[in-house]
């Protein structure tokens, strides 16, 4: 039996990182760390768009719980802990992966195809993403299909991942290679670990979260995650029998997270 019997996957920032500054965030990421600590059948893999230092420092931060995973630059690169040495070990399996998916090109192809667009700062970018930031006013969704256009006329098949922040008022756009995603690397993640979708839950709040939730992977929807997301997703569940496969938590941030395992059974599934 593989010694991994089920997996958390969770997006960072607006799921397991609270958005505001209540006192009881704290509290609730004690509580979520404690009741995770006690399993002895869990796994933890945090699934982000940001990047291994930023991963870490969030994690130093807020005092979470360390994973055994991290999907970073939003499912385009994938580090395992090494206990022994203390260090986390950068995938070349799925570093090659991502070659692949690219067909030969680079976020730097990328980037020359869509010069004019506004980039984010240039320690976002990776090796296989490249990123923009967009005011939500100026409507940005309605590029979508130029840019598309653009990447296809260069020859460049690449996966658009749109999402925005409605706290801060900004949209994000990261161009990735083709049919990827953070659900492309947590799906990598549990063919390696030999473990079927009935046994992982992924937890996010945003729209780069939407492809992990139409996976296959049971769900958790965190109750502060964008209302248009949840509306869509509950059309979704609704339309392809699959409301069994999600749960709306009633509470935000790492308490719906937790909400969320309890409904699902993974924080006593072993512990």
């Amino acid at each position: 039996m593989n010694p991994i019997g089920y997996l958390l996957a969770s997006d960072m920032d607006g799921t397991v990182i609270p958005l505001d500054d209540k006192p009881e965030r704290e509290t609730e990421i004690a509580r979520f760390a404690r009741d995770f600590e006690m399993q002895t059948n869990l796994s933890l893999a945090y699934a982000t768009g940001r990047d291994l230092q930023r991963v870490l420092q969030g994690i130093a931060n807020w005092k979470l719980p360390t994973p055994n995973w991290l999907i970073c630059d939003v499912g385009t690169s994938l580090y395992h802990y090494n206990e022994e040495t203390n260090d986390w070990i950068l995938s070349e399996a799925y570093r090659t992966e991502m070659t692949k998916r690219f067909g030969g090109h680079t976020a730097g192809d990328v980037a020359d195809t869509l010069s004019g667009y506004p980039e984010q700062d240039a320690s976002r970018q990776t090796e296989f993403k490249h990123s923009y930031v967009f005011p939500v006013e100026d409507e940005p969704e309605k590029l979508l299909p130029e840019i598309r256009h653009a990447l296809q006329a260069s020859g460049i098949q690449a996966e658009l991942v749109y999402s925005v922040d409605v706290y801060s008022g900004e949209a994000f756009l990261d161009v990735l290679p083709a049919g990827v995603a953070k659900d492309y690397a947590v799906h990598f993640l549990l063919r390696q670990l030999r473990l079927d979708t009935n046994h992982v839950v992924y937890a996010g709040d945003s729209g780069n979260d939407e492809h992990a939730f139409k996976s296959g992977l049971k769900g958790i929807v965190v109750n502060n995650a964008d209302p248009q997301l949840i509306a869509e997703l509950k059309a979704w569940a609704d339309d392809n029998d699959k409301r069994g496969r999600l749960f709306f938590a009633t509470k935000p941030f790492i308490a719906g997270v937790h909400e969320g395992c309890r409904h699902f059974g993974l924080l006593d599934a072993s512990g």
